[in-house]
């Protein structure tokens, strides 16, 4: 081929003309959890080798680096984050802390009949690493009680409850791991939206 390859100073041979970053990878044993930069002779910058693509250049030289592959920045987080909030006050009246992002609240949650109340909030912990990690935590206010009593697996006390002191009781779900689905589309996968319909059921089904 015509094209040069470099990759940590040494040339690559028997590179096809359109090798896919997955032919690269395999050429030069790149490990999976390393992504491909490459540098084209003649064009500042580096370009983000596509895995099932070939090299968007007729560069005669090329040099290939690698970094590690990073999870989404904070920015990154807080836009798909505003993203579904939007989608929830379709429905419902929202609030967030539009510092940290640590918690999102849900207002006007409907409950079944056989609580105190017909309405409730709803207060959604994100965690780190969101939303490859599913939430698990949601409070409600300590005051609701289901036929009245205090619902099942609701801890007010400080010892499992952060926000015991504020008035606001805890419950804990865990959505199995091969279980919650996000995606970069959020209307095709798990998100806040989804967590909210599990919580939802969460409630209605007390027994």
């Amino acid at each position: 081929m015509s094209k040069v390859v470099l990759y940590n100073g040494q040339k690559i041979s028997r590179v096809p003309e359109q090798a896919s970053g997955q032919d690269l990878r395999q050429l030069m044993q790149i490990p999976n959890d390393r992504q491909m930069l490459a540098e084209f002779q003649g064009h500042p910058g580096y370009y983000i080798v596509k895995e099932h693509q070939p090299l968007p250049t007729k560069a005669k030289q090329v040099v290939i680096k690698t970094v590690p592959y990073y999870d989404m920045g904070y920015n990154v987080l807080q836009q798909r984050l505003f993203k579904e909030f939007q989608l929830l006050s379709k429905d419902f009246m929202i609030e967030f802390d539009d510092d940290n992002y640590f918690y999102v609240k849900i207002n006007r949650v409907p409950l079944v009949s056989g609580y105190s109340q017909r309405f409730t909030s709803v207060l959604i912990k994100i965690p780190k690493g969101y939303p490859t990690v599913a939430p698990e935590h949601f409070f409600l206010k300590k005051s609701l009680t289901y036929k009245g009593r205090t619902p099942a697996h609701m801890f007010k006390d400080n010892s499992f409850n952060e926000l015991s002191k504020i008035g606001w009781a805890k419950f804990c779900v865990h959505p199995k791991k091969r279980a919650w689905r996000p995606s970069q589309n959020i209307s095709k996968g798990d998100s806040l939206v989804s967590f909210l319909d599990l919580v939802r059921s969460v409630l209605d089904n007390r027994r």
